[in-house]
Formats: C-alpha cells, structure tokens, sequence
C-alpha cells in the first residue's frame, strides 16, 4: 500500500492492496467483516468494517461504506498550517480511542483518513497488519519508519508515530532513514537521529529540541497525547520558523552535516563491537591465559545472539527461515526453554548428511522448501527430497505487552509413513500446520518462549527413493 491507496465515491471507500501478490491468501488472513476500524466524531466512537473485496485492472481492492474522506498523507502534502491542524485531531482522537484498551487501532499515513465534519476514521488495524506482514521488505520498512518496531504496547506505538508525523510535517522528511529493514532498525534501536535543522534551518530551536529530545531518550513514549495536543496547539498559533540570515542558514546546515557525519561512524562503531565485541574480548583473555577452554566457553556462552536487536516479527520470521537454511546455530538463538530443541535436532541430523552429499556428488541433499515454491516446484532429482516450511503466512496477534504470532504453514521433511509403522522406508512427507508463538525479552532480546501446536494434519506421502540415503549413512 501506498500513495494514492485510497479512492472515494459518495457511498464507497476502496482501499488498494498493492503489495497483495496472492489475493486468496490474502482473504484466508481477512475476516472483513469481523476486523473492527473506528470512526471518532467529538467525543464519540462508532465501529466501523470493510464490507469485501473486489478486483479492477488486475489490482485487488477492499472496500467498506463511508462518506467522502481524505487520507493523513494528503493532509500532510498541503500547506504546514492544514497539516499541523490535521495533526491536532488526530491527536484529540486518538485520546477518545483509547479510552477503551480493547481497541485496536494503527497511526499511518494511509491508515488514518479525515471526514468532511473532521471526524477520524482508523482503518482496521488488525486487516493494517495482516498486509503488513504479507507485504515486501520496502512496505514493512515503511511501515515501521512510522510505528517504532520495538515498541509493543499499542499507545506508545502512537505516540511515536505522532512525533515522527509532526516530525515529516514540519521537514518533509522523517527522524531515521535506513537504506534496508536492518539499517533503519539499528538506527531506530540505537536512536541514530537525523536533526531536523538538516532539512529546515529555519525552524526554531526549542521546536528542534522538542524532537531532538524525544528521538535521543530511551523511554520516549513517556510524552503524553495530552501534552502533544498543547504543544501542537501552539505550534499553530504562533509558527515554528523563524527568520535567518544565509549565512546563519549555512553553518546550521554545516553543523547538521558534521553531527550526523560523526554519530553515522559512531553507529558503525557500536554495531560492530556490539556485534563482535565480547568475541573479541574473550579471544584476547584466552590468548593471554592460554585457557582454551575457558576461549571456547566464554565465546558460545557470552557471544551475543544473531538475533540481537531483532524486532518480534523479525524473530519470528528467522525462526522459521533458519529451519529452511538448516541453520541450528542461528535456530537456537530465537528460542529459550527448550521450546525448539525438537527441531534444533532434527536440523543437526540433516544437515551433516546434506554437506556430505553435495560433497560426493555435488548437489544438496535437501531442497528447501521456500525456494522449490518459488522456483515453481520443479522435480527433484533422483532421491533429493525437499525439506523445511513452506506457504508461511503469520499473523501478528498481540493484545497486551508481549507478541504473540499466529503461523500457519506446510512442513516438508523426510520420515518413516506414520500411518504405516511396520515400514521402515523413508517418504517425503507433507505435514499442514497451524502453530500459536509467544515472545518475551530475555537478556533485552526478544526470543520465543512457548510454542502451541494447533493443529499437525499429513497431507501427502511421497516416495522419494532410499538407495542414496542408506549409502550416505552406511558410509
């Protein structure tokens, strides 16, 4: 979704799903009549739903019943003053909204639309973060730009999406800028700000600071909607530039440059220590010591998790990807408790037989699944299976502070037939599976730390040969 995701009639608000490459997935993920948006008028709340789907020119539409509307993002596009005030009601309704913690409801640009009696309308935000997960990395990017990733409870998400709002009104650009989903997450994280002076020089120095201060402290979502409605209001009444001569213009954006240009290698710095840091540490100590076991210990045990910094989604999503790349390193640290053990496991088995056939013969053993998918299901060769998850579609379905993720994917492996026991050949199974993950923080990682199985059904049996099998592991 995007720019001009919105169309209007008298009746009819059609919603564009851009990033929808599958459209009966995505109606297996949508209930629309079921996934509540809101309509805030005063003091007032009424539900509001999409009503279906339809689909024009190849492009998939959802559409609902409604009066005429227009989207935040255009808002935002018009003079700073009709901008600021689009703001300011946005604010006002999201104190009514929230009134009621039950609610769900997402601040975005095409997520929040205005009626013609400056009424507020929020989208579903449920169906909002369906597409979301659905949608390609440039959409999540985009999405998170607005709603801090690492923020779980839903208030503090739109407290931070009003300051980076007010923060794009006032400059046209947004507070961090990454070049990929990681870039801009490690910037978010480690709040690797671009000043606002850098895109207004004008703008006064107690309005830069507002945001500055906000974007440099850790608990930043202790700013009230409250105090963002007065400090708005009065934006609008008395502006938030003032007068400068060229050259006072000029060293601004000098020292904006300078600044960002040191806090970007001071990033860069911190990333890399972050990331390499105790390695490197517990390698000197071992070195100097000539304690090679205490080297080893110290470098599995203190070495920081690939997964540091990992949004939940993120965790999720590698949990499920290392299963495909066989990775019982990286596996391992998405989980605690020993709620992945099983397949940690089962990885450790493969993929050794994996590495010594394509050393024998130099093809993989195993064919990942998400890549047979993608590549159209080709015919694999003489006794090569497909292993790992495929079809993985999530739904993010956290309520209260912890995430929780609904997975529902087919799991390819190889096996013994279960329904028939006695035979001690191996099959390429197919198993459908539906699976609840929760999430908590263990040393400030997010990890998964409970599993439900929901559902485990055998779809298909296929006999895939054992000769080769049985000759990797005799030899």
């Amino acid at each position: 979704m995007g720019k001009d995701s919105i169309a209007n009639s008298a009746f009819r608000l059609e919603y564009a799903i851009h990033n929808a490459v599958n459209i009966e997935k995505i109606k297996k993920l949508i209930v629309v009549r079921e996934e509540k948006g809101y309509v805030v008028e005063k003091n007032t709340v009424s539900e509001w739903i999409f009503t279906g789907y339809f689909t024009r020119n190849q492009q998939h539409f959802l559409y609902g019943t409604t009066g005429k509307v227009v989207s935040l993002r255009k808002k935002i596009e018009g003079s700073r003053k009709t901008a600021l005030k689009a703001m300011f009601t946005l604010i006002k309704a999201l104190q009514v909204v929230s009134q009621d913690g039950s609610r769900q409801y997402e601040v975005g640009l095409d997520t929040i639309y205005f009626t013609e009696t400056d009424g507020v309308l929020f989208l579903p935000a449920t169906i909002i973060r369906k597409l979301k997960d659905t949608g390609t990395e440039e959409f999540r990017r985009d999405f998170h730009t607005i709603s801090n990733p690492y923020f779980v409870k839903q208030q503090e998400r739109a407290v931070y999406a009003v300051e980076t709002l007010l923060f794009y009104t006032l400059t046209g650009h947004y507070p961090f800028v990454g070049e990929t989903d990681e870039d801009l997450r490690n910037k978010i994280r480690n709040m690797n700000i671009v000043s606002p002076k850098s895109f207004l020089p004008e703008m006064k120095p107690d309005v830069a600071r507002q945001f500055e201060v906000f974007f440099n402290t850790k608990n930043q979502c202790v700013e009230s909607l409250p105090r963002l409605e007065k400090t708005v209001s009065l934006w609008i009444a008395e502006d938030v530039t003032q007068t400068i001569l060229p050259q006072e213009r000029e060293a601004i954006l000098n020292e904006a440059k300078r600044r960002q240009k040191t806090s970007g290698k001071t990033l860069q710095r911190k990333l890399f220590w972050e990331k390499n840091g105790k390695r490197i540490l517990f390698g000197s100590i071992g070195a100097i010591l000539g304690g090679i076991f205490l080297f080893m210990f110290a470098s599995i045990y203190f070495q920081p998790r690939e997964t540091k910094g990992f949004i939940p989604e993120k965790v999720v999503e590698t949990y499920y990807k290392s299963i495909n790349s066989m990775d019982a390193d990286l596996i391992k640290d998405c989980y605690i408790d020993g709620v992945g053990d099983q397949m940690e496991k089962m990885l450790m088995t493969i993929y050794p037989l994996d590495r010594q056939n394509l050393a024998l013969f130099g093809y993989n053993l195993a064919i990942p699944a998400d890549e047979w998918i993608a590549n159209g299901k080709p015919e694999p060769r003489a006794y090569q299976f497909v292993f790992g998850v495929g079809n993985l579609v999530l739904k993010d379905e956290s309520r209260g502070d912890y995430p929780v993720f609904f997975a529902e994917y087919d799991f390819f492996t190889w096996d013994r037939d279960p329904n028939n026991p006695d035979n001690e050949q191996n099959y390429q199974l197919v198993y459908h599976v539906q699976e609840r993950l929760y999430l908590a923080q263990d040393q400030e990682d997010w990890v998964i730390n409970r599993i439900d199985e929901l559902a485990r059904d055998l779809v298909e049996v296929k006999d895939f040969g054992k000769q080769l099998l049985e000759e990797n592991t005799e030899k």
